[in-house]
């Protein structure tokens, strides 16, 4: 896993503060400058006219160390990089989308705060290599032993302790015949559709006649009020009170929407 700049990996494979003393300063005083101005903005002005490191990812340069001018973004992304923390952050911000009358789709984002995070993982402050160390275990499978991580929580009263397991399942492809069901059974719903139950009604909408009844449908609810119309007619004004893009209409009153654009025939 590539690590940010100012980390690297050891000969033993642990991930150690860069041993080159400018780079470790530089991180180092992007977190004092943060304490000290309070955001982004001026951390990357205390920075104005010093080069900044950064690990080169991919190309001829995959693996070495640039030097740069510190932005705004780049001091955004390492004061939010959990690595820095020594924490795992999941949850930060919810995400809603609200489908309004008109048809159209909104999303909006908000910021969580730090108690409503789903995850929060920076208890031990140690990394993933001393977490194995502490925690790995045989685990009794029905496939038999295999390695793995469990924690034990001992409690006072002769309750029985706490056992959380990670790991010790079997990956291996199982080669046990069984016979395949090509066809399940079919679940049907006995229940009607709103849509149904109106053309089964067989009555028109707008005038009350049972004559080819058939259905009117649109696009979306948008559509009912197009730019450069100065009143609507109806059956647009009936589809958008209920909100519904379909309208159950007679043959006449079908032809009279689509060729005149309003419904020609009285109520009954």
């Amino acid at each position: 896993m590539p690590l940010p700049v100012g980390f690297v990996y050891d000969d033993e494979g642990q991930v150690v503060i860069d041993p080159d003393a400018e780079v470790a300063a530089a991180i180092s005083d992007v977190f004092a400058a943060f304490a000290q101005t309070g955001s982004a903005y001026g951390v990357a002005g205390v920075f104005a006219g010093r080069r900044f490191p950064r690990r080169a990812y991919g190309g001829v340069w995959a693996g070495q160390l640039r030097w740069g001018r510190l932005t705004h973004a780049r001091a955004a992304g390492i004061l939010r990089n959990p690595v820095y923390a020594g924490a795992y952050v999941f949850g930060r911000r919810r995400t809603r989308q609200v489908v309004h009358p008109d048809g159209s789709v909104h999303t909006s984002t908000t910021e969580l705060p730090r108690d409503q995070w789903d995850v929060l993982a920076r208890k031990y402050r140690i990394r993933a290599a001393q977490v194995y160390q502490r925690y790995r275990a045989v685990l009794n499978t029905e496939q038999g032993p295999r390695r793995g991580l469990q924690v034990t929580v001992h409690r006072d009263g002769g309750r029985a302790p706490l056992v959380a397991q990670w790991g010790g399942i079997s990956l291996a492809r199982d080669t046990t015949p069984t016979v395949l069901n090509d066809t399940p059974p079919r679940i049907w719903s006995n229940r009607r559709s709103e849509l149904i139950q109106r053309l089964l009604a067989d009555t028109c909408e707008l005038c009350g006649s049972g004559n080819q009844v058939e259905v009117h449908h649109i696009r979306a609810l948008k559509d009912l009020n197009p730019p450069g119309r100065k009143q609507q007619p109806e059956w647009a004004t009936r589809m958008a009170a209920r909100h519904r893009k379909t309208l159950i209409v007679c043959r006449a009153c079908h032809e009279s929407i689509h060729y005149h654009g309003s419904s020609t025939r009285q109520p009954r």
